[in-house]
Parts: structure tokens; C-alpha cells; sequence
């Protein structure tokens, strides 16, 4: 669905230096200069409150996806270097689709491998857009839900999708990083992988009652890592089913099945 962000703007808010004056005439105190020295130099630095959340218009349906691979679909994200087409997948396979966001048409499907070998079925819960270790804009893929001792993290390069006449599709190989889940203890139920596009860091947010988030640290084809979950939890949300990661790395946004 297309979004209308609305953030305001800097004439919603008054200014804080003018104190002008009573209605007495006399003119008030600049609160600039005559009160505010500002700190003592050894006070701290007062916290960045960090942006403020957008807001979104009502969703508006643009078209239908009809595509038996993604009567499921479990995640979707923008494309970065396909303007118009947003990748997903289903709930129970690796396979990679591209849909025409101002449609839903279908433009590409890819089965995915790995040093020869198929990934084949799995629980892919959700899609994430990070870096790649040698620069450019990878896919990875939260194959994630099922609470088994292993799980694991997919990334490969996005292809480039065509808007209009023959559809993409092949296979692609993708690099794994296998996450150790202890009998599925440390992750017992999770649906939202996120990567920072910065440092590239994975972290998956549990979906096990409170919104726990687990650090992966940077991705690492080939390697198996042990989750991190000692983190508190994300407040106000219970039971995450999916989120992202802004760009810019300014904001991350998570959702369950009633609240965004």
C-alpha cells in the first residue's frame, strides 16, 4: 500500500527565542541571552531525544498479487536499485518473487542455493535489505520461525528487476550463516530478522510473548553464530511479526497483528 507521510514542519513550531512582550507593554527578558547561560561546563550533555515518528495516511489498495507462491506472503521490501519493485517470499520455501508495487504484478522469481545445493523449504519469515561485505545492497532472508536448534540468515545480492515486458527469474546463490539455537531455548519463536544498514549487524526480535531482540553481530557467510539475547525488551509491543530498518538507520519499526 502507497503511504502519505505527514511530519510537519519547522513553521509548526513556535520560537523558543522570542519571549516578546506583557500586555503591559514592557518588554519581556530575552530568554536567549538574559536567562539562559546555558550549563555549568562540568554538567552532562543532555540525551538526544532521537526523531520523531512519522506519521502514515490511510493504506490504499494499488492491485492483487496472483501468484500461488505468495498466497502466504510473509515479508516484503523495497527494492534499492529497482525503483518500483518491492521483493518477497512465501511463508514456507526460500524462493525469492519481485512484485510491481503499483500493481502487484509479478516480475521475477528466483529458487535459491547455496554452494551447489538448493535451501529448498524452510520458515522464512521475513525479508530484510542490508550491505554486502564488498559494497552494493544485499537480500536477507529471516529463515527463522521454526524454533529448531538451528536457524539460519540468507543474503545475496538484489537483482535487477524489469517494470515492464519479459519477467526475471532463474536461480541465484545466496551465502548462509547458520544461527546456533540450543534446542531452540535462546530463539523459541521469532518472525522479524532486521540488519542495520550501516554496520550491516543482524539482529533478530523474538516473537516469544515480550519483543527480546537477539545480536547476531555482522553477517558471516559460512560461519555459525551463537545469539546474543541478553538485551531488554522493546516496550510497548508484545509479540513482533515484522519490522525493518529505515535507509538512514534512524529509525526502526516494528508490528504484531494489531499494532504498528
Amino acid at each position: 500500500a502507497r503511504a502519505v507521510v505527514d511530519v510537519g514542519g519547522p513553521g509548526d513550531a513556535p520560537s523558543a527565542t522570542d519571549a516578546g512582550s506583557d500586555d503591559s507593554g514592557a518588554t519581556l527578558p530575552d530568554a536567549a541571552t538574559d536567562l539562559d547561560a546555558g550549563p555549568p561546563a562540568d554538567s552532562p550533555a543532555l540525551p538526544d531525544a532521537g526523531p520523531t515518528c512519522p506519521t502514515f495516511g490511510a493504506p490504499v489498495e494499488l492491485g492483487y498479487i496472483a501468484n500461488a507462491g505468495l498466497a502466504e506472503l510473509s515479508g516484503l521490501v523495497e527494492s534499492r536499485v529497482s525503483p518500483g519493485i518491492l521483493f518477497g517470499h512465501g511463508d514456507n520455501n526460500t524462493d525469492l518473487f519481485a512484485v510491481r508495487a503499483s500493481d502487484g504484478d509479478v516480475r521475477g522469481h528466483w529458487t535459491l542455493r547455496s554452494g551447489g545445493t538448493a535451501l529448498g523449504a524452510g520458515d522464512v519469515e521475513d525479508i530484510a535489505m542490508g550491505p554486502l561485505g564488498g559494497g552494493g545492497t544485499g537480500i536477507y532472508l529471516g529463515d527463522i520461525g521454526s524454533g529448531s536448534s538451528t536457524i539460519r540468515i540468507a543474503r545475496l545480492p538484489e537483482p535487477v528487476v524489469p517494470l515492464t515486458g519479459t519477467a526475471a527469474g532463474g536461480v541465484l546463490d545466496a551465502e548462509v550463516m547458520i544461527v546456533s539455537n540450543f534446542l531452540g531455548l535462546l530463539i523459541p519463536n521469532a518472525e522479524t530478522p532486521l540488519v542495520d544498514p550501516l554496520s550491516g549487524d543482524v539482529v533478530i526480535v523474538q516473537k516469544d510473548g515480550a519483543a527480546h531482540p537477539c545480536a547476531l553481530g555482522p553477517f558471516a557467510a559460512g560461519t555459525t553464530v551463537t545469539p546474543d539475547c541478553s538485551a531488554p525488551a522493546v516496550p510497548g509491543l508484545m509479540n513482533p511479526s515484522a519490522g525493518d530498518v529505515s535507509p538512514d538507520g534512524r529509525f526502526v519499526s516494528l508490528r504484531n497483528e494489531t499494532l504498528s
